[in-house]
């Protein structure tokens, strides 16, 4: 053969094309059934439940408690009562809890007698 003879074909072969295409879906429909599998087989020890059967029975295995939001309330509330309420903050009494606005008041009328001359 001489070089003239030898040059790249003019047009894609539509043969080739399909074959390459038809090859890569079947590769891709493997490994996605081949994950499939696998994940049953892994998944197949722990008994799964949906999500929103799980929420009616109390099953929070991710750490999602289904009363989150009420509890959140709760402890907001509960905190807020605490820093609008008078008391003591330890156990020997030794530091008492001012509600807030009456500790600004005192922080304010202490600095107006510490800047008076």
């Amino acid at each position: 053969m001489s070089v003239s003879e030898q040059h790249d074909p003019d047009r894609i072969r539509g043969r080739h094309v399909v074959f390459v295409a038809v090859g890569t879906v079947v590769l891709m429909a493997t490994a996605m059934f081949a994950i499939y599998i696998s994940l049953v087989w892994i998944l197949d020890d722990e008994q799964t439940t949906p999500p929103n059967i799980q929420w009616k029975i109390g099953d929070s295995r991710p750490g999602v408690d289904p009363n989150q939001t009420f509890d959140h309330q709760r402890r907001l509330e509960a905190q807020r009562k605490q820093l609008d309420s008078y008391g003591w903050q330890n156990r020997e009494q030794t530091v008492a809890r001012v509600p807030i606005e009456r500790a600004m008041q005192m922080i304010a009328e202490r600095s107006q007698t510490d800047s008076d001359p």
